[in-house]
C-alpha cells in the first residue's frame, strides 16, 4: 500500500472531503521523509484494521459514533452570536432545542447520485452532471431542511442534508415525498418530531448567507448559517421514555 504526499492542493469540503489538484499542486508516492516511515511502520502493525475499515467503510461518518461532549466544550449561542465576523473559530458545540418556522420547505432536493450536488434535473430523466461530467438516469432525491437552533440565551439558523436530515426527521427522501403529497409536511407535522427534544449540535459554520436573530432583539442582518453535518444516531434514537430527550449531533 504507498504513502502519497500531496502538496498545494484544493480542497473541497461539500459533503465529504474531496481533494483536486492545481498547476501549482504535487504529487509524490513514497516519499523519502521520516512522516512518511512512521506512517508505513503504523500500516504494517495495525495492516489487520486498516483491511477490515476499509470493506465495511466504517471511515464514513454515517458509521461512526459521536461521543458526548464535555461541559467545557458546550458554549451559549449568545456567546457564539458575539463573536467578531473575523474571528477563526468556526465550529462548536452547543445545547438546544430544533425548530422549522420557515414554511413552504420542501424538506428535498434533486441530486446527483454521484457528487450529491443539486443538479436542477426533472424527476424521472435522464440527464448529465455538469459537476462530475457524468449521466445519470435519474436525479437522486435528498434531504435538505432549515431550522431555528435556541439555547434560552440566543438561537441560530441552520440547515441539516442528507444523513443528518434523515435521522433527525426519521424519514427518507421518498418518505418525504410521500408525505407532501399527503400534505402531512406541515410546520406542526414536522415540528411534532422535535417536540420536549433538547440535542447536542456540533456545529460549523456554511457559506450560505441568511439571517441572524439575537435573544430579545428580532433585530436582524446577514451573517453565515450553521450547517450541522453528522449525528450519533444509535444515541439519537435512544430514550423516548423521557419528557426531554438528550440526543447527539455531530459535525
Amino acid at each position: 500500500m504507498p504513502i502519497i504526499l500531496g502538496m498545494r492542493l484544493s480542497v473541497n469540503n461539500y459533503h465529504g472531503i474531496s481533494f483536486g489538484t492545481l498547476p501549482i499542486s504535487t504529487i509524490l508516492i513514497d516519499p523519502p521523509i521520516s512522516q512518511a516511515k512512521n506512517l508505513d511502520s503504523w500500516l504494517k502493525v495495525n495492516r489487520e484494521y486498516v483491511e477490515r475499515i476499509v470493506p465495511q467503510k466504517l471511515y464514513e461518518k454515517e458509521n461512526q459514533i459521536t461521543n458526548r461532549p464535555l461541559d467545557s466544550q458546550i458554549r451559549k449561542i449568545s456567546q457564539i452570536l458575539c463573536l467578531p465576523e473575523t474571528s477563526h473559530v468556526k465550529s462548536f458545540w452547543i445545547k438546544s432545542t430544533l425548530q422549522v418556522i420557515k414554511p413552504g420547505q420542501q424538506f428535498y432536493f434533486l441530486g446527483c447520485p454521484g457528487c450529491s450536488k443539486a443538479c436542477g434535473a426533472v424527476y424521472g430523466s435522464e440527464f448529465t452532471c455538469f459537476y462530475c461530467n457524468t449521466d445519470f438516469p435519474n436525479p437522486k432525491p435528498m434531504l435538505r431542511f432549515e431550522a431555528e437552533l435556541y439555547d434560552g440565551t440566543g438561537c441560530l439558523d441552520a440547515f441539516a442534508e442528507h444523513t443528518e436530515a434523515q435521522t433527525l426527521l426519521r424519514m427518507s427522501a421518498e418518505d418525504v415525498i410521500t408525505a407532501a403529497k399527503e400534505n402531512k409536511m406541515g410546520l406542526d407535522e414536522v415540528n411534532e418530531r422535535f417536540k420536549d427534544l433538547l440535542f447536542f449540535f456540533h456545529i460549523r459554520t456554511s457559506n450560505t448567507e441568511i439571517r441572524r436573530k439575537k435573544y430579545h432583539d428580532m433585530s436582524s442582518s446577514f451573517r453565515t448559517t450553521f450547517h450541522i453535518t453528522n449525528l450519533s444516531r444509535d444515541r439519537f434514537l435512544s430514550e423516548h421514555t423521557k419528557k426531554v430527550n438528550v440526543r447527539y449531533i455531530h459535525v
